[in-house]
């Protein structure tokens, strides 16, 4: 039960990366690439 309780969390985590990255993307009305650029240097 653990590891499946452990794969809905990084889901989670993923979609919140992914809504995050999105929700800036549209804020600042650049590409989701350069989003995505922005957060791999973080």
């Amino acid at each position: 039960m653990l590891p499946f309780q452990q794969a809905l969390d990084n889901i989670e985590q993923s979609n919140q990366v992914k809504f995050l990255v999105h929700y800036i993307s549209q804020f600042y009305h650049v590409t989701k690439q350069d989003a995505a650029a922005y957060f791999e240097r973080l």
